[in-house]
């Protein structure tokens, strides 16, 4: 026993000298290349990782190199062997976590735990192809999910499958070859016409919504930015503008996070505007002081109680004054932000001005969205050519 207690002591002092278990000394296989190991953290947890190359040099620089990444932290993965699900979990968490605001990042979340992975999670990224994708799209489909929610599904696996792209780790992205599911005799977006908004606003003069439906008609703003801006984000002196970062959900638990591009943007007001605002924050004034209890004194459009208001209560108020206007109680408090971007194309505010204005991500979507007005544009254009001769 005492012989082996140096033996047993060395090689407690090697695993501490060398954690990683890894040799210096690449061995060669059978099949003539070579090969070496170390033990590394990895996507799905610390593991025994081997390195192959042609000669014992190649198959140590590599080892060399996943060890230096190692020591920063970095988690290795293997792209021959990284799998669907190791690759949806590492986008989540090292991109889209700081890509896309709360409210997407859960959404993204969610479809990879409940759908994406349990289909695609075991297959390896490099097999991956655009059948699989399809055999997807037809079992959503055939287990009664909305054809346009399983094309948003289709959507986040090619958003992480374009990182993937990207990263080296496959050489195009399957999901873009397969067209996404989408319901065909859904709702297309309304405009209301110039004289149509005119008499929505005039309806709502005087009422608690008329500086709420102002701006959704001349700021283009996303019903959840408007229902969690807050006073200290506009500004009404010199060069009036509001500052949009914020967006309300209320559709379940009200939650409060960043736009849905996750990007901050001014948005410049008029005079006329101007005065709407300020008429609305001395009434508001009036209301909290009237009122027994008042939650939140910092929001512009809150509830009767100083809350986030929710959905369902400016749906309320929209569909009762387009009565008052006598226009149809169908439309969406969405399609006032389609009014005003269509309404501004018309006018002739270039289109990637137009977008900025709408906080689209791109311009690329903004022309998508409204290729119909630019369409109408162009043969109004050609009409008029006619006209003249």
């Amino acid at each position: 026993m005492a012989r082996d207690l140096p033996y047993h002591g060395a090689v407690a002092r090697a695993k501490r000298k060398n954690p990683n278990r890894a040799g210096t000394d690449a061995r060669k296989r059978k099949d003539g290349r070579y090969e070496t190991r170390a033990t590394l953290n990895t996507t799905m947890g610390r593991r025994r990782v081997s390195f192959y190359g042609d000669t014992a040099e190649e198959a140590n620089n590599k080892k060399f190199q996943a060890l230096a990444d190692h020591s920063k932290g970095v988690l290795f993965s293997d792209p021959a062997r990284l799998t669907v699900g190791e690759h949806l979990q590492s986008w989540l968490t090292d991109t889209a976590r700081y890509q896309v605001s709360e409210g997407t990042f859960e959404r993204y979340e969610r479809t990879c735990r409940n759908h994406l992975v349990p289909f695609f999670g075991r297959l390896r990224l490099r097999e991956l192809t655009a059948a699989h994708v399809r055999a997807f799209k037809a079992r959503k489909i055939e287990e009664g999910l909305n054809p346009n929610t399983v094309g948003v599904m289709q959507g986040v696996l090619s958003t992480a499958l374009n990182q993937a792209v990207d990263d080296g780790l496959i050489p195009s992205n399957p999901a873009s070859r397969v067209k996404k599911a989408v319901k065909r005799e859904q709702a297309p977006m309304r405009s209301l016409s110039q004289e149509e908004a005119s008499s929505l606003l005039g309806a709502a003069v005087g009422t608690r919504d008329e500086a709420l439906l102002t701006l959704a008609l001349r700021t283009r703003m996303r019903q959840g930015e408007l229902a969690a801006l807050r006073w200290e984000d506009v500004d009404l002196t010199d060069k009036p503008s509001i500052t949009v970062w914020r967006s309300a959900d209320t559709r379940t638990k009200t939650r409060v996070s960043t736009t849905k591009t996750g990007k901050e943007r001014k948005v410049h007001i008029g005079p006329r505007t101007v005065e709407v605002l300020k008429a609305h924050r001395a009434r508001q004034l009036e209301e909290r002081m009237a009122a027994t209890s008042w939650a939140d004194p910092g929001l512009v459009f809150p509830n009767t109680k100083g809350k986030i208001r929710r959905r369902d209560s400016v749906m309320r108020s929209l569909r009762h004054l387009l009565e008052e206007a006598g226009l149809p109680k169908n439309v969406r408090f969405h399609d006032l932000r389609h009014t005003a971007g269509t309404l501004a194309l018309r006018q002739g505010v270039p289109l990637h001005t137009v977008s900025k204005m709408l906080g689209h991500a791109d311009p690329a979507m903004t022309l998508r969205r409204y290729a119909h007005v630019l369409d109408d544009m162009r043969e109004d254009a050609a009409q008029a050519m006619d006209d003249l001769f």
